[in-house]
């Protein structure tokens, strides 16, 4: 947790005095977070929008179908308290796109970077169930599997 500092603040409250300060002042119209889990954004709700009047109108997380099930608490959350979820990374570094996979091999994963490829091979561990159901649901609906990845990822309402 965020430890109070001389004044007896935290990190996160001096930035929300800021927020506060900025939006109050007009230099900004709406205000938007970034990796706030359910516990923080509901901190940030009641010390910037019931404390301060600021409303916190996004919330931008990492929402895909590998994370849904660490995301979907947020996403209720923000839902409950009216914050809107942006989600980043709906293609989980091509992971979902059906470009790259482990078992079939091939030279995909050769023509990026070392750093990119060692993440890539990170996400394709455990995914061959997933990755098998979203390319059936590609064929049968004539789509890609990015436009399966990005599909679900709209229908959540992100």
């Amino acid at each position: 947790p965020d430890k109070p500092n001389f004044w007896g603040k935290t990190n996160d409250e001096v930035y929300w005095e800021g927020l506060a300060q900025c939006y109050h002042d007009g230099l900004v119209s709406n205000i938007g977070v970034c990796n706030y889990g359910p516990t923080m954004i509901q901190r940030a709700h009641e010390e910037l929008t019931i404390k301060r009047g600021v409303p916190i109108v996004s919330n931008q997380i990492n929402f895909n179908l590998m994370r849904f099930r660490s995301s979907i608490t947020t996403k209720v959350m923000c839902d409950d308290l009216g914050i809107q979820v942006v989600g980043y990374h709906p293609l989980c570094n091509g992971v979902l796109t059906g470009k790259y996979d482990l078992e079939r091999g091939g030279s995909s994963l050769e023509s990026i970077s070392k750093y990119s490829r060692h993440r890539i091979r990170y996400f394709l561990k455990g995914t061959t169930e997933l990755r098998a159901t979203m390319e059936s649901v590609a064929e049968r609906r004539g789509w890609s599997c990015a436009q399966v990845a990005i599909a679900w990822v709209m229908n959540q309402g992100v």
